[in-house]
């Protein structure tokens, strides 16, 4: 009976200790820490070609896939790394050149800066980004050949997070792409 009694005593007391300690104020995080220190989206891109180019005259281009990752390193300043791929069929061969599609990808760092703090759920982002641009070409019955080049890009955001995991977004991006392509004189100006 008396060892009983000394382990439920024993058991008392770290009980009261654990209780005791549990008890204490939790630390708060200082304010400079934030609720959200990036995030991850995956959307469906809708690209559109303007001017007078290869691309706005001979493609037909299709949806694709748009995926983002951004690190918040200031309440209102974020870098994120962006990648975005599209299928563009050709409609005229005589300005694009002796293929029947192409895959267009494009891979960018941005920087982003937040109207609004991190903590909020609404963001109205804008960034500036640069990187590369790969054109993977195809004809049916040959090898696959590339064009690669520079790429910089605009983007201007809306978004809302209804909890820390999950948000709604719609972004406008817009690219210049610098390509080193061969072309004879006569369509040169259209690249």
């Amino acid at each position: 009976m008396k060892l009983f009694f000394k382990r439920c005593l024993i058991l008392f007391f770290l009980n009261s200790g654990l209780t005791v300690f549990c008890q204490e104020d939790q630390k708060e995080w200082p304010a400079y820490y934030f609720d959200v220190l990036g995030n991850l989206k995956i959307g469906m891109l809708l690209p559109n070609s303007d001017g007078d180019n290869f691309l706005s005259d001979g493609y037909e281009t299709n949806f694709g896939l748009h995926l983002e990752g951004k690190v918040f390193v200031h309440r209102k300043i974020a870098l994120g790394l962006q990648y975005q791929f599209y299928k563009g069929n050709v409609t005229d061969q005589s300005l694009v050149g002796a293929f029947d599609s192409s895959i267009i990808a494009h891979g960018l760092l941005f920087g982003i800066y937040n109207f609004f703090n991190s903590k909020s759920r609404f963001a109205l982002e804008t960034g500036l980004g640069s990187g590369f641009i790969r054109l993977r070409n195809k004809k049916e019955g040959f090898p696959r050949f590339t064009d690669s080049g520079f790429s910089i890009a605009v983007m201007a955001e809306v978004s809302y997070r209804f909890n820390k995991s999950i948000g709604a977004y719609i972004q406008f991006q817009n690219n210049w792409s610098f390509l080193s392509i061969e072309a004879s004189k006569e369509i040169r100006n259209d690249f």
